[in-house]
């Protein structure tokens, strides 16, 4: 689920900026001054962080939610070609594997050309 899910959200959000304004505004101002780690014990800015994050929970719902429909087929395709590419042989190791026959096959040729007695 955890792969389904990261690729299906990654559609969702590139599907929702396409098709919705919002997404491409620009974030508030100064919010790296009450926002991120450094900043998650501030009681101080306890307000300021309670509503950006209120902000951003409505901005998914409103926008990559609703693209969640749209891409859930796209995605599904995704994993499954994913899983079956996964569990073929690399396509690298068949060719080695050629080649190697291969250079064999004309290393055992010119030894026997070599070892052929060569009349005078």
């Amino acid at each position: 689920w955890g792969d389904f899910i990261q690729t299906l959200l990654e559609k969702a959000v590139s599907d929702a900026m396409d098709e919705h304004t919002i997404l491409r505004q620009n974030m508030p101002l100064n919010f790296v001054s009450y926002m991120g780690s450094r900043f998650e014990s501030n009681r101080d800015m306890k307000q300021k962080q309670e509503k950006f994050l209120s902000d951003a929970q409505r901005i998914i719902t409103e926008t990559v939610m609703k693209s969640l429909p749209d891409v859930m087929h796209g995605t599904c395709d995704v994993i499954a070609a994913d899983f079956v590419s996964n569990r073929l042989p690399p396509s690298f190791m068949l060719n080695a594997k050629k080649k190697a026959h291969y250079l064999k096959e004309q290393r055992l040729k010119q030894n026997v050309v070599k070892a052929l007695p060569t009349s005078t």
